[in-house]
């Protein structure tokens, strides 16, 4: 018995040591970048970068704090890639973690480090600029601001307000120029915001270099900048825009424009736009060359209905690829032909003439328009 028993024991011993160890979890692979190293206090920087394999959950931007690390904020994931700004007030150290998920262990980036200073008698300020000289705008007289608001406009006539103002180098000479969003109408409706370019003299007062409607890319009448950033010798502007038949309040297009100076004047190097339009015709180019991964990131699943990432993609391997004019009619002029409101978001009906084909999108916020179900009637 006790030759069997020691014979039992070293069989499972063996059988022990033979197995395979669990491999460990592995781990994304995420970097981290920053627009500007070094600043001054005011102005914003970028943090971005990519995680691999990609992901469309979120990460935490993290900050050094002491002997430890606070989280900043979470950011989301799309396409693999993440994009935070941030106005840091001191000399602040930078990582980005991925949370663990499914197969994959948590992991972290590196560091990086951006170096705050404070401004000099030469740059540009908001106090500067609150009394800044600004062009003709909205029908209003050339002038100087008073306390951010331009003088000498008659009761229910309009105004001329400034807002808020990005801080960074424009000009390539040095220093802290500005890029200034600035509110102006005539008195009732309100008008498209403005964007005033400024460099400073040699005494360190404001220099209006030239302006930016924020009109000129969707030409919706009532646009207003939801953010603007200057890094990198470019004003970023995030412009809040809508359709044709969408009210002022009602907007659901998202448009941005980069400023440069060229020749000391203000010149718009890229423009770009994001709505309905352009989020069915990503999400119809995905399905069709079968894309899942790509097709469900534009989508969601309604309850009751089929994915609809799964529908594209079995009606473009069945009747061809899934162009816009096969879904919803040649040419439109946007995505959608009816749009409306449920549980408090923004929704709204594609389909084209044969009625062969419905699709409803909905909007949940800046850049991010998704298919959230679609029929072949």
């Amino acid at each position: 018995m006790k030759k069997l028993f020691l014979v039992l024991v070293a069989a499972g011993l063996v059988a022990t040591l033979g197995a395979p160890a669990q491999a460990a979890p592995a781990k994304r692979k995420v970097s981290v970048s920053v627009t500007d190293r070094s600043i001054t206090v005011g102005e914003a920087i970028r943090v971005f970068g990519r995680v691999s394999p990609a992901t469309s959950g979120k990460v935490l931007v993290q900050r050094r704090q002491g002997k430890g690390w606070q989280t900043r904020v979470k950011v989301s994931v799309s396409a693999g890639r993440f994009s935070w700004i941030t106005k840091p007030r001191s000399t602040t150290r930078y990582r980005v973690v991925v949370p663990r998920s499914g197969r994959h262990a948590a992991s972290a980036s590196r560091t990086v480090t951006v170096r705050v200073t404070e401004p000099r008698a030469r740059d540009l300020t908001n106090a500067k600029l609150r009394n800044a000289r600004v062009p003709s705008l909205c029908g209003h007289p050339a002038g100087r601001l008073r306390n951010g608001t331009l003088p000498g406009i008659a009761p229910g006539r309009g105004e001329v307000t400034y807002v808020k103002a990005a801080f960074g180098e424009i000009d390539a000479r040095g220093g802290r120029d500005a890029a200034a969003v600035v509110r102006c109408n005539q008195g009732g409706v309100g008008w498209p915001d403005q964007v005033v370019v400024y460099t400073a003299d040699a005494q360190g007062r404001p220099v209006v270099r030239g302006r930016f409607d924020s009109a000129s890319v969707v030409r919706f009448g009532r646009e207003t900048v939801r953010n603007i950033t200057l890094t990198g010798r470019t004003a970023r502007v995030n412009i809040h825009a809508g359709e044709s038949y969408e009210c002022m309040a009602c907007g659901t297009v998202s448009a941005w424009a980069d400023l440069r100076l060229v020749r000391g004047k203000v010149a718009v190097r890229s423009t770009g736009r994001h709505g309905a339009r352009e989020a069915l015709a990503a999400f119809l180019a995905a399905a069709s060359r079968g894309d899942r991964a790509a097709a469900l990131r534009l989508s969601e699943r309604s309850e009751h209905y089929e994915h609809p990432a799964d529908v594209a993609i079995r009606e473009a391997r069945e009747g061809g690829a899934l162009t816009p004019a096969r879904v919803y009619g040649p040419a439109p002029l946007a995505a959608c032909d009816q749009s409306f409101s449920t549980g408090g978001t923004r929704d709204c009906r594609a389909s084209n003439a044969a009625h062969d084909f419905a699709l409803v999108l909905g909007y949940r916020g800046w850049r991010d328009w998704r298919v959230t179900w679609m029929i072949r009637d």
